[in-house]
């Protein structure tokens, strides 16, 4: 028997929390444009394939690749701490698939890149979301750590 079989709410769930992570992206993208998001396109979703998890990389600063680079790096790990010291019993620090409540957010596990080596580390944002989040509420979160880091 196949996974939607036993858990019929299953794809409901699943179209929820897509619905829930593309209107978060759509609104960081719009208090945020220069932003870098790493999110399936309409077109991908329309076929199907619906995730509840996205990345993001902040806008950066620094004369050199290598400021550059740890600026984005402890801006990232700084909105991750924001939202979940402001958002405790909805933000989490972890990620994973089908979340059955709130959002959690992370740097990704060296093990899921599939590196070990610090010069291969992505330090990328990661966030999940369940279907049963309050995306105003985060929005307006997100877009208080963008204004007291400068970023809007």
């Amino acid at each position: 028997a196949t996974l939607a079989e036993n858990m019929p709410s299953m794809q409901d769930r699943i179209k929820q929390a897509y619905k829930k992570t593309r209107e978060l992206v759509n609104n960081i993208q719009r208090l945020l444009p220069q932003s870098k998001i790493y999110y399936v396109t309409d077109e991908i979703a329309q076929q199907g394939f619906m995730p509840s998890v996205f990345s993001l990389d902040l806008p950066t600063k620094g004369e050199t690749a290598k400021e550059r680079t740890e600026y984005q790096k402890e801006l990232n790990k700084k909105l991750i701490e924001f939202m979940i010291k402001a958002h405790p019993d909805d933000c989490k620090n972890c990620v994973s698939y089908g979340q059955l409540k709130g959002t959690y957010w992370t740097i990704p596990a060296t093990s899921t890149q599939g590196t070990t080596k610090e010069d291969d580390k992505d330090y990328v944002v990661r966030a999940a979301l369940s279907a049963h989040v309050d995306v105003a509420l985060l929005t307006q979160s997100f877009a208080q750590f963008c204004s007291d880091e400068g970023l809007i």
